[in-house]
């Protein structure tokens, strides 16, 4: 073998070099490399589920809050109005509320109780008109006897209550302690939602 001349002997360390330092980047530098931005990918995706978990936490307490809020409005809205009633208790309440006020009753028609659109009468808040658009309405026409004078207190005290209405009445006055008085009532209900 023929010895290498140093011209030679440079070129040949340079190209060892040069296999070496391609062989390090080719093996070690490069793959991590694609390691650290694939890391790094993970990472930013990594983030953006936390963000939208975070997001999603506050959207979940905010909703908590405003179902708390709004099962409070509707708890409170609720004990103004009657839960649905059978016909006998309609007719215990207003029969009640008749005899209460010294009017005898006669006669009395209750129609089926039917979902309706409220109409609101009177003083109602911007919150009851949305909280309460649909309710069951019962008609209920009564006959019955009395003085004038019993029959506002009747009307006074029915004004003041938002589950009960009178739709009209009729007052004709045959003797003078009394006549025939002739109410149609609405009774407004709400159906009780099941927890």
């Amino acid at each position: 073998m023929s010895k290498l001349t140093k011209r030679e002997k440079v070129m040949l360390i340079g190209l060892v070099c040069f296999c070496l330092i391609t062989a390090g980047v080719y093996f070690f530098i490069l793959p991590a490399l694609e390691r650290y931005n694939g890391l790094e990918a993970k990472i930013a995706e990594e983030k953006i589920v936390r963000q939208q978990m975070q997001t999603g936490i506050g959207d979940k307490e905010l909703l908590a809050q405003q179902t708390e809020k709004l099962n409070s409005e509707v708890e409170s809205l609720s004990v103004q109005y009657y839960v649905r009633m059978t016909d006998s208790e309609i007719d215990q309440l207003v029969t009640g509320m008749l005899l209460k006020h010294k009017l005898k009753p006669q006669s009395m028609n209750i129609g089926s109780s039917e979902l309706t659109a409220l109409e609101t009468y009177g003083n109602t808040s911007s919150e009851e008109k949305t909280m309460a658009t649909e309710m069951l309405m019962s008609n209920v026409s009564v006959k019955a006897s009395g003085a004038k004078k019993d029959l506002i207190s009747l009307i006074d005290e029915v004004s003041s209550k938002k589950s009960i209405r009178i739709k009209n009445f009729n007052f004709s006055s045959e003797k003078k302690e009394g006549g025939n008085i002739t109410i149609n009532f609405e009774v407004l209900m709400y159906e009780k939602a099941v927890k």
